[in-house]
Protein backbone atom coordinates (compact mmCIF):
# COMPACT_ATOMS: atom_id res chain seq x y z
CA UNK A 1 0.00 0.00 0.00
CA UNK A 2 1.63 3.61 -1.30
CA UNK A 3 2.22 5.89 1.39
CA UNK A 4 2.69 9.68 1.49
CA UNK A 5 3.97 11.76 3.55
CA UNK A 6 2.88 15.87 4.01
CA UNK A 7 2.46 18.91 6.33
CA UNK A 8 -0.43 21.04 6.41
CA UNK A 9 2.08 24.17 6.66
CA UNK A 10 2.87 23.08 3.04
CA UNK A 11 -0.08 24.97 1.85
CA UNK A 12 1.40 28.12 2.88
CA UNK A 13 1.94 31.12 4.86
CA UNK A 14 -1.77 31.19 5.62
CA UNK A 15 -2.37 28.23 6.32
CA UNK A 16 0.49 28.65 8.92
CA UNK A 17 -1.53 31.62 10.46
CA UNK A 18 -4.43 29.64 10.48
CA UNK A 19 -2.95 26.72 12.45
CA UNK A 20 -1.21 28.84 14.67
CA UNK A 21 -4.69 30.41 16.11
CA UNK A 22 -5.89 26.49 15.68
CA UNK A 23 -9.37 27.67 13.85
CA UNK A 24 -10.34 25.38 11.24
CA UNK A 25 -9.16 25.25 7.53
CA UNK A 26 -10.93 28.06 5.09
CA UNK A 27 -13.31 26.93 2.74
CA UNK A 28 -10.58 26.78 0.02
CA UNK A 29 -8.31 25.13 2.18
CA UNK A 30 -10.99 22.44 3.12
CA UNK A 31 -11.85 21.42 -0.48
CA UNK A 32 -8.31 21.23 -1.49
CA UNK A 33 -7.69 18.40 1.57
CA UNK A 34 -10.74 16.83 0.59
CA UNK A 35 -9.78 16.50 -3.07
CA UNK A 36 -6.63 14.90 -1.81
CA UNK A 37 -8.60 12.44 0.73
CA UNK A 38 -10.71 11.50 -1.88
CA UNK A 39 -7.93 11.15 -4.75
CA UNK A 40 -5.95 8.75 -1.45
CA UNK A 41 -9.08 6.45 -1.04
CA UNK A 42 -9.47 5.98 -4.57
CA UNK A 43 -6.31 4.71 -5.13
CA UNK A 44 -5.83 2.98 -1.46
CA UNK A 45 -2.90 5.19 -0.93
CA UNK A 46 -2.34 6.55 3.06
CA UNK A 47 -2.18 10.27 4.16
CA UNK A 48 0.19 10.78 6.84
CA UNK A 49 0.48 14.12 7.95
CA UNK A 50 3.63 15.24 9.81
CA UNK A 51 4.23 16.11 13.61
CA UNK A 52 5.35 20.37 14.23
CA UNK A 53 6.67 22.61 16.64
CA UNK A 54 3.96 23.07 19.48
CA UNK A 55 3.63 26.35 17.94
CA UNK A 56 1.19 24.70 15.45
CA UNK A 57 0.73 21.05 16.92
CA UNK A 58 -2.88 21.39 18.29
CA UNK A 59 -3.89 23.18 15.20
CA UNK A 60 -1.72 20.71 12.83
CA UNK A 61 -4.24 17.42 15.72
CA UNK A 62 -7.98 19.40 14.87
CA UNK A 63 -7.07 19.33 11.40
CA UNK A 64 -6.17 16.03 11.45
CA UNK A 65 -8.87 14.62 13.73
CA UNK A 66 -11.20 16.39 11.08
CA UNK A 67 -9.74 14.60 8.22
CA UNK A 68 -9.47 10.86 10.27
CA UNK A 69 -12.94 11.14 10.61
CA UNK A 70 -13.62 12.10 6.67
CA UNK A 71 -11.33 9.52 5.24
CA UNK A 72 -11.22 6.67 7.72
CA UNK A 73 -15.19 6.49 7.98
CA UNK A 74 -15.43 5.65 4.38
CA UNK A 75 -12.77 2.75 4.93
CA UNK A 76 -13.84 0.62 7.88
CA UNK A 77 -11.20 -1.23 9.96
CA UNK A 78 -8.46 0.28 7.65
CA UNK A 79 -6.98 4.01 8.56
CA UNK A 80 -6.17 6.05 5.05
CA UNK A 81 -5.25 9.08 6.90
CA UNK A 82 -2.51 9.35 10.08
CA UNK A 83 -1.98 11.53 12.63
CA UNK A 84 1.63 11.64 13.77
CA UNK A 85 2.63 11.08 17.39
CA UNK A 86 5.66 12.09 19.14
CA UNK A 87 7.14 10.23 22.24
CA UNK A 88 9.53 12.97 23.73
CA UNK A 89 6.47 14.69 24.74
CA UNK A 90 4.92 14.20 28.35
CA UNK A 91 1.56 15.10 27.36
CA UNK A 92 1.46 12.51 24.20
CA UNK A 93 -0.13 9.47 25.90
CA UNK A 94 -2.97 11.89 27.20
CA UNK A 95 -3.34 13.18 23.49
CA UNK A 96 -3.46 9.48 22.05
CA UNK A 97 -5.90 8.37 24.55
CA UNK A 98 -8.33 11.44 23.70
CA UNK A 99 -7.96 10.44 20.15
CA UNK A 100 -8.46 6.69 20.67
CA UNK A 101 -11.73 7.63 22.47
CA UNK A 102 -12.74 10.63 19.73
CA UNK A 103 -12.24 7.59 16.74
CA UNK A 104 -14.42 5.09 19.06
CA UNK A 105 -17.56 7.62 19.62
CA UNK A 106 -17.43 8.93 15.91
CA UNK A 107 -17.25 4.84 14.75
CA UNK A 108 -13.91 4.52 12.59
CA UNK A 109 -10.14 3.05 12.72
CA UNK A 110 -7.72 5.83 14.34
CA UNK A 111 -4.29 6.03 12.15
CA UNK A 112 -1.27 6.46 14.67
CA UNK A 113 2.06 6.86 13.20
CA UNK A 114 4.50 7.13 16.16
CA UNK A 115 7.99 8.74 16.44
CA UNK A 116 10.16 10.22 18.90
CA UNK A 117 10.40 13.68 18.04
CA UNK A 118 12.54 15.93 15.64
CA UNK A 119 12.22 18.85 17.13
CA UNK A 120 14.09 18.52 20.65
CA UNK A 121 16.54 21.71 19.99
CA UNK A 122 13.53 24.16 19.43
CA UNK A 123 10.42 22.44 21.80
CA UNK A 124 10.44 24.52 25.39
CA UNK A 125 11.49 22.11 27.39
CA UNK A 126 9.21 21.21 30.16
CA UNK A 127 6.90 20.05 27.66
CA UNK A 128 9.49 17.14 27.00
CA UNK A 129 10.59 13.71 29.57
CA UNK A 130 13.16 14.52 31.60
CA UNK A 131 15.54 11.75 30.18
CA UNK A 132 15.61 9.77 27.29
CA UNK A 133 14.93 6.27 29.15
CA UNK A 134 11.90 8.07 29.63
CA UNK A 135 10.86 9.03 26.48
CA UNK A 136 11.57 5.26 25.16
CA UNK A 137 9.48 4.05 27.68
CA UNK A 138 6.70 5.91 26.50
CA UNK A 139 7.61 4.85 23.25
CA UNK A 140 7.77 1.59 24.16
CA UNK A 141 4.53 1.72 26.44
CA UNK A 142 2.16 2.89 23.28
CA UNK A 143 3.75 0.43 21.27
CA UNK A 144 2.77 -2.50 23.41
CA UNK A 145 -0.71 -0.88 24.21
CA UNK A 146 -1.85 -0.35 20.82
CA UNK A 147 -0.63 -3.67 19.54
CA UNK A 148 -2.22 -5.98 22.15
CA UNK A 149 -5.30 -3.09 22.11
CA UNK A 150 -5.18 -2.50 25.82
CA UNK A 151 -4.59 0.06 27.79
CA UNK A 152 -1.73 0.05 30.15
CA UNK A 153 0.41 1.88 32.29
CA UNK A 154 1.54 4.19 30.31
CA UNK A 155 -1.54 4.49 28.27
CA UNK A 156 -4.31 4.91 30.10
CA UNK A 157 -7.58 5.03 28.87
CA UNK A 158 -9.76 8.46 28.42
CA UNK A 159 -13.23 7.09 29.06
CA UNK A 160 -14.43 6.13 32.12
CA UNK A 161 -16.95 3.55 30.22
CA UNK A 162 -13.82 1.44 28.76
CA UNK A 163 -11.18 0.95 30.58
CA UNK A 164 -9.33 -2.27 29.53
CA UNK A 165 -9.87 -2.48 25.58
CA UNK A 166 -8.59 0.21 22.68
CA UNK A 167 -10.68 0.75 19.97
CA UNK A 168 -10.15 -0.26 16.09
CA UNK A 169 -6.61 1.30 15.58
CA UNK A 170 -4.04 1.05 12.53
CA UNK A 171 -0.48 1.19 13.26
CA UNK A 172 3.04 2.87 12.04
CA UNK A 173 6.01 2.13 13.79
CA UNK A 174 8.72 5.15 12.54
CA UNK A 175 11.98 4.68 14.69
CA UNK A 176 15.04 4.38 13.60
CA UNK A 177 15.25 2.48 17.46
CA UNK A 178 16.70 -0.96 17.19
CA UNK A 179 15.41 -2.04 20.74
CA UNK A 180 12.09 -0.50 20.23
CA UNK A 181 11.48 -2.22 16.74
CA UNK A 182 13.27 -5.67 17.97
CA UNK A 183 10.39 -5.73 21.14
CA UNK A 184 7.66 -4.78 18.52
CA UNK A 185 8.07 -7.15 16.34
CA UNK A 186 8.82 -10.19 19.07
CA UNK A 187 5.51 -8.89 20.39
CA UNK A 188 3.54 -9.55 16.82
CA UNK A 189 5.64 -12.89 16.73
CA UNK A 190 4.31 -14.24 20.33
CA UNK A 191 0.67 -12.89 19.34
CA UNK A 192 1.28 -15.35 15.68
CA UNK A 193 2.72 -18.06 17.93
CA UNK A 194 -0.25 -18.35 19.98
CA UNK A 195 -2.46 -17.28 17.16
CA UNK A 196 -3.50 -14.06 18.24
CA UNK A 197 -5.38 -11.52 15.87
CA UNK A 198 -5.97 -8.03 17.60
CA UNK A 199 -6.37 -6.26 14.13
CA UNK A 200 -4.02 -4.09 14.12
CA UNK A 201 -2.77 -3.20 11.10
CA UNK A 202 0.95 -2.85 11.15
CA UNK A 203 4.08 -0.68 9.32
CA UNK A 204 7.22 0.10 10.43
CA UNK A 205 9.09 3.35 8.99
CA UNK A 206 12.33 4.40 8.39
CA UNK A 207 14.04 7.66 6.69
CA UNK A 208 15.63 6.32 3.48
CA UNK A 209 19.74 6.51 4.15
CA UNK A 210 19.00 6.11 7.83
CA UNK A 211 18.75 2.98 9.83
CA UNK A 212 18.85 0.58 6.65
CA UNK A 213 20.19 -2.40 8.87
CA UNK A 214 16.95 -2.27 11.10
CA UNK A 215 14.71 -2.03 7.73
CA UNK A 216 17.08 -5.06 5.96
CA UNK A 217 16.88 -7.04 9.57
CA UNK A 218 13.26 -6.59 9.45
CA UNK A 219 12.79 -7.90 5.55
CA UNK A 220 14.68 -10.74 6.48
CA UNK A 221 12.57 -11.77 9.89
CA UNK A 222 14.92 -10.97 13.31
CA UNK A 223 16.76 -14.27 14.26
CA UNK A 224 14.87 -15.82 17.76
CA UNK A 225 14.05 -19.02 19.42
CA UNK A 226 10.39 -18.78 18.32
CA UNK A 227 11.62 -18.73 14.51
CA UNK A 228 13.99 -21.32 14.86
CA UNK A 229 11.35 -23.99 16.75
CA UNK A 230 9.18 -23.18 12.73
CA UNK A 231 6.69 -20.45 14.53
CA UNK A 232 4.63 -19.06 11.78
CA UNK A 233 6.00 -15.40 10.99
CA UNK A 234 4.41 -12.36 9.84
CA UNK A 235 5.86 -10.55 6.61
CA UNK A 236 6.50 -6.96 8.25
CA UNK A 237 5.31 -3.62 5.96
CA UNK A 238 8.75 -2.13 5.63
CA UNK A 239 8.44 1.29 4.19
CA UNK A 240 11.65 4.17 3.68
CA UNK A 241 10.84 7.72 3.34
CA UNK A 242 12.46 9.51 0.27
CA UNK A 243 12.05 13.26 0.41
CA UNK A 244 11.07 14.97 -2.71
CA UNK A 245 11.64 18.86 -3.87
CA UNK A 246 13.82 21.53 -4.32
CA UNK A 247 16.88 22.20 -1.66
CA UNK A 248 15.15 25.10 -0.68
CA UNK A 249 11.80 23.53 0.26
CA UNK A 250 13.73 20.59 1.86
CA UNK A 251 15.51 22.56 3.47
CA UNK A 252 13.57 22.20 6.95
CA UNK A 253 13.59 18.33 6.73
CA UNK A 254 17.74 18.32 5.49
CA UNK A 255 18.36 20.89 8.60
CA UNK A 256 16.81 18.34 10.80
CA UNK A 257 17.96 15.43 9.72
CA UNK A 258 21.51 16.74 9.81
CA UNK A 259 21.36 17.00 13.50
CA UNK A 260 19.60 13.48 13.75
CA UNK A 261 23.14 12.31 12.22
CA UNK A 262 25.33 14.05 14.65
CA UNK A 263 23.25 12.63 17.23
CA UNK A 264 23.27 8.83 16.38
CA UNK A 265 27.09 8.40 16.58
CA UNK A 266 26.02 6.06 19.05
CA UNK A 267 24.40 3.52 16.14
CA UNK A 268 27.65 3.78 14.09
CA UNK A 269 28.62 0.37 15.22
CA UNK A 270 25.72 -1.07 15.25
CA UNK A 271 25.44 -0.03 11.47
CA UNK A 272 29.29 -1.53 11.39
CA UNK A 273 27.86 -4.85 12.59
CA UNK A 274 25.03 -5.16 10.44
CA UNK A 275 27.03 -4.26 7.37
CA UNK A 276 29.58 -6.91 8.21
CA UNK A 277 26.97 -9.34 9.45
CA UNK A 278 25.06 -8.57 5.93
CA UNK A 279 28.13 -9.10 3.69
CA UNK A 280 28.91 -12.51 5.05
CA UNK A 281 24.79 -13.43 4.78
CA UNK A 282 25.35 -12.96 0.94
CA UNK A 283 28.47 -14.73 0.85
CA UNK A 284 27.18 -17.52 2.23
CA UNK A 285 24.50 -17.57 -0.11
CA UNK A 286 26.60 -16.97 -3.38
CA UNK A 287 28.69 -20.12 -2.05
CA UNK A 288 25.90 -22.68 -1.95
CA UNK A 289 23.92 -21.07 -5.53
CA UNK A 290 27.78 -21.97 -7.19
CA UNK A 291 27.59 -25.52 -5.46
Amino acid sequence: MQTNWYRFTGMGVQALDVLQRQAAPTEFMDRAIQKVCDLAISRNVRLLVDAEEQAVQPGIEEWTMKYQKYCNSQTPGRAIFYNTYQAYLCSTPTTLAKHLEISRQEGYTLGVKLVRGAYLKTEPRHLIWSTKEETDQCYDGVVEALLTRKYNSMLKSASEKHQTDLPSVNVIIATHNRDSVRKAHALRTEQAMKGENHGVDLSYAQLQGMADEVSCELLQGFQSAEVMKGASMESPNVFKLLTWGSVKECMGFLMRRAIENTEAVGRTKQSQEAMFEELKRRARLAFRRSN
